[in-house]
Parts: structure tokens; sequence; C-alpha cells
């Protein structure tokens, strides 16, 4: 057997999402968003625009996340999930 012609023991995709600088934009926009979490907990009602603010990116994180975790449709597929669960309309008579 020749150890050298062999490749890697895993394989990884590559795609955007996989980039480093991607990787540590998510990192330091999850950093930010935790440190103003903590702020607004911190300041309470004193400042009820940070607090209304970090409600919403908090609500866009989780929205987000959901999204990727349902593996990002695809317009094709959802195109054809609609066609298949679309009814057809029943004439009467």
């Amino acid at each position: 057997m020749n150890a050298a012609s062999r490749g890697g023991l895993i394989s990884v995709k590559k795609g955007a999402l996989r980039h480093p600088v991607v990787i540590a934009a998510g990192g330091a926009a999850l950093a930010a968003v935790l440190v103003l979490n903590v702020l607004a907990f911190l300041r309470g009602l004193e400042s009820p625009w940070l607090l209304g603010g970090v409600i919403v990116a908090d609500m866009l994180v989780i929205g987000e996340n959901a999204f990727i975790a349902c593996g990002r449709p695809s317009a094709k597929n959802l195109v054809s999930t609609l066609k298949r669960d679309v009814r057809q309309p029943v004439y009467v008579l």
C-alpha cells in the first residue's frame, strides 16, 4: 500500500460560510449581541431604546438560526413544495 497517495481522512465542503473571515465576523457579531444584552440588562428601563433594540436583535438571531437549522430551503424546493401542497380547484355543476 502506498500511504503517500491517500487523501485526507475527512473531507470538508468548501464554501463561503467556512471562510475564516466569515467565521471571525460571526463570532464578533455574537460577542456584540452578548455585550448589548448584558448592557441592556444592567441599564434596564433607564434606556428603553436599548432594551427594545436588543429584543429585536435577539429575535433576528433566533430566526436566522432557525432558518439555518431547517437546511436553507432553495427556491426550487419551495416551488415544488408549493405545487405539491396546493389543492386543485373543485368544479360544481
